[in-house]
């Protein structure tokens, strides 16, 4: 994929590599970018995957966290009524 051009209003702001991305003022920049893109691709010519590990983390603990309010509310509807006195 080439460097591209960015022009607003008839002008040139700026180059980019691709059709998406951040708009650099050197096209140096954005040819920098490219070959910073080519080299973290794998064997597919694709990046490899990338998760967000924050929210990885926040949506275990969310699930945790339900969890444990399920098994309070069983619980509370199951084994609380059930209560013997002898």
């Amino acid at each position: 994929m080439p460097v591209q051009k960015v022009i607003k209003n008839g002008k040139v702001v700026g180059y980019k590599w691709g059709e998406k991305g951040k708009v650099y003022k050197k096209k140096e920049d954005a040819e920098k970018q490219g070959r910073a893109i080519k080299a973290s691709q794998n064997n597919f010519n694709q990046t490899d995957h990338v998760i967000d590990l924050f929210a990885q983390i926040e949506r275990a603990y969310e699930r945790r966290t339900q969890n444990a309010e399920r098994r309070t509310q069983i619980v509370r509807r199951f084994l609380i009524p059930c209560q013997v006195t002898i």
